[in-house]
C-alpha cells in the first residue's frame, strides 16, 4: 500500500514526464524544417559536385522521413489523452529521433566524398545538427542519445576506415562532450519542472490551509456572537431579577397589609369584596414575579396543568 508521501512523488514523477514530452513534441516542428532545410543543402551542393546524385536519393529519403514524423506530431496534437498515453509518445518520438539520425549518420558514411573540404562540410553539416538537438531533444535524454550516436558515430568510423584518425577522434569527442552537456541540460530541466510541481503543490496547500483558516475563524466569530448574546442574556436575567425579588418584597408587603387589613373590615360585605379583588391582583403580580425570577435562574418553575375552559 503506497503512502500519502509515496503517492504524491509518484505523482510529481508522472507530471515531470508529461512536461519532458510536451516540450519535446513542442520542438518537433523546428526539428524537421532544420532537418529539411539541411538535407537539401547538403543534397543540392555535393550532387551539383562531381554529379553525386545519391545525395538527392538521401534527400528524397530525409523528407519521406520528416513526413512520417510530421504526421506523428499531428497525431500527438490532436489527440486528446495525450499524458494517458505519454509513454507511447515517448517511445515514438525517440524512434523517430533514432530513425533520423541514423539516416544522416549511414547516409553520410556510405556517400562521404574523397575531396577534404566536401568531407569537411559533411562533418560539419553533421556536427550542426547534433548542436540543433542539444537544444530541440535535451528536454527527453532518450530522444537526444537517439538522435546524437547515430547521426555521428558512422561518420566517426568512416574517418576511421579512411585513415583519418582525428577527424574521427574529433567527431567521438564531439559526441561525447554533447552528450554529457545534453545530460546536464536535461538535469536542469527536471529540475526546474520539480520545483515548479512542488510549488504547484504547496501553492494548493498555502489555499487550502488559507480556507480552512477562513472557515475556523468564521466558526470563532460565530461562537465569540453565541457567547456575547449569552453574556447579554445573562446580564438581563439579572437584571430582571433583581427587580423581580424587589417587586416580590413590595407584593409580600401589600398582601400582608390587605389580609390584615380584610380581617379587620369582614363586618362590611362590599369593603371584604375590593379586599378580594385587590388580593387576587396582588398574587397574580407574585406569580409574575416567580416566572421573572424564573428567567433570572432564581427560581424552579412550577408548571401546574390548566383547563383552557376555566382559562
Amino acid at each position: 500500500m503506497l503512502k500519502r508521501g509515496d503517492v504524491k512523488r509518484t505523482g510529481t514523477i508522472n507530471g515531470i514526464y508529461v512536461a519532458q514530452i510536451r516540450a519535446l513534441y513542442q520542438h518537433i516542428p523546428i526539428v524537421l524544417l532544420v532537418n529539411i532545410v539541411n538535407s537539401a543543402l547538403v543534397a543540392i551542393v555535393l550532387a551539383s559536385y562531381k554529379g553525386q546524385s545519391w545525395w538527392l536519393v538521401f534527400l528524397a529519403l530525409t523528407i519521406a522521413l520528416t513526413g512520417a514524423h510530421a504526421l506523428g506530431w499531428l497525431r500527438y496534437r490532436r489527440t486528446s489523452d495525450a499524458a494517458q498515453s505519454t509513454g507511447r509518445w515517448a517511445a515514438a518520438a525517440t524512434v523517430g529521433s533514432g530513425l533520423s539520425g541514423l539516416l544522416w549518420g549511414v547516409g553520410s558514411a556510405l556517400l562521404l566524398p574523397d575531396n577534404l573540404v566536401e568531407q569537411t562540410f559533411v562533418a560539419f553539416v553533421i556536427g550542426g545538427m547534433c548542436a540543433a538537438s542539444l537544444v530541440a531533444f535535451s528536454n527527453y535524454l532518450p530522444a537526444f542519445i537517439a538522435y546524437v550516436f547515430p547521426a555521428s558515430l558512422p561518420l566517426a568510423g568512416r574517418f576511421f576506415l579512411d585513415g583519418w584518425t582525428v577527424h574521427g577522434d574529433m567527431m567521438v569527442v564531439f559526441a561525447v562532450t554533447i552528450t554529457l552537456a545534453a545530460c546536464n541540460s536535461t538535469r536542469g530541466f527536471v529540475h526546474g519542472l520539480r520545483l515548479n510541481c512542488d510549488l504547484t503543490e504547496k501553492t494548493k496547500a498555502l489555499i487550502l490551509a488559507n480556507q480552512r483558516l477562513h472557515l475556523e475563524m468564521e466558526q470563532r466569530r460565530a461562537a465569540e456572537d453565541q457567547l456575547r448574546q449569552i453574556h447579554k442574556m445573562d446580564a438581563v436575567g439579572q437584571l430582571t431579577g433583581g427587580i423581580a425579588h424587589d417587586f416580590n418584597n413590595l407584593l409580600t408587603v401589600v398582601v400582608g397589609h390587605l389580609e390584615m387589613t380584610k380581617d379587620r373590615v369582614s363586618a362590611d360585605p362590599r369593603a371584604v369584596a375590593w379586599l378580594q379583588a385587590a388580593l387576587r391582583a396582588a398574587e397574580r403580580g407574585t406569580a409574575l414575579t416567580r416566572h421573572l425570577l424564573a428567567f433570572a435562574r432564581r427560581q424552579h418553575l412550577d408548571p401546574r396543568p390548566a383547563r383552557p375552559q376555566r382559562a
